[in-house]
């Protein structure tokens, strides 16, 4: 052992968040029969798990060593990096790198009215309406005389998404005279939530060309394998 001695050993140990935040939506989507406030935290907290995924991808490649990666696994690592860590990341929006890590992990385009791409922005922009938009406000007007209420609403609501969720049957109905935040205060929507980020990051992981790479990222990523 004398011969070790003044020998330096480094290691490496890297959290996943994109684990963590899948475990809280799913555990709003567990309770929130009990707690309708949790809608709201399943929503934000799929939706966070996606974009962590992105983030977090790069580093997984970095947890493991040994072997020779493919031209375009060596591709996917290096686009990977710049789209992460690049002067301007910070100044990407979640959507234009969903659109390119799509592109790195399965070499498709972007596809709005197909899936895994349509649900994703339709959970993007629900989100986006709780985060980012101004409260709502809705005014009635009624006619003295008169039968009926004439609704508006003073700031723009996600009214397109809510429909979808409606016509796919995630949502019973959207009561227009009340917030749409109630009517996703369901069971059913957190569970749609919930699939989203898991359809999403298994079609990233399931676009890979087979290979170590690919097993290797599946296993230190995938939102079905506990870890």
């Amino acid at each position: 052992m004398e011969e070790l001695k003044g020998k330096v050993i480094r290691g490496r140990k890297v959290h996943f968040a994109h684990r963590r935040f899948y475990s809280i939506a799913k555990y709003a989507r567990d309770n929130v029969h009990n707690n309708q406030d949790l809608a709201i935290v399943c929503l934000t907290y799929s939706f966070s798990t996606i974009e962590a995924f992105i983030n977090e991808s790069l580093c997984s490649r970095e947890l493991f060593c040994g072997g020779r990666l493919s031209a375009r696994e060596r591709q996917m690592y290096d686009r990977l990096k710049r789209l992460v860590t690049g002067r301007d990341a910070h100044k990407v929006s979640i959507l234009k790198k969903y659109k390119t890590a799509k592109n790195i992990f399965s070499h498709q385009k972007f596809r709005p009215n197909s899936q895994p791409d349509k649900n994703f922005e339709v959970l993007r922009k629900l989100r986006n309406a709780v985060i980012h938009r101004a409260p709502e406000v809705i005014m009635f007007e009624r006619v003295i005389g008169e039968n009926g209420v004439t609704l508006s609403v003073e700031y723009p609501r996600p009214e397109t998404q809510i429909k979808y969720l409606v016509s796919i049957g995630v949502l019973e109905a959207f009561d227009e005279a009340d917030s749409w935040l109630y009517s996703i205060e369901t069971t059913q929507f957190c569970e749609w939530c919930c699939r989203v980020a898991l359809d999403v990051t298994n079609f990233f992981l399931n676009s890979l060309e087979n290979g170590v790479y690919k097993d290797k990222i599946i296993e230190q990523m995938s939102l079905e394998i506990e870890g």
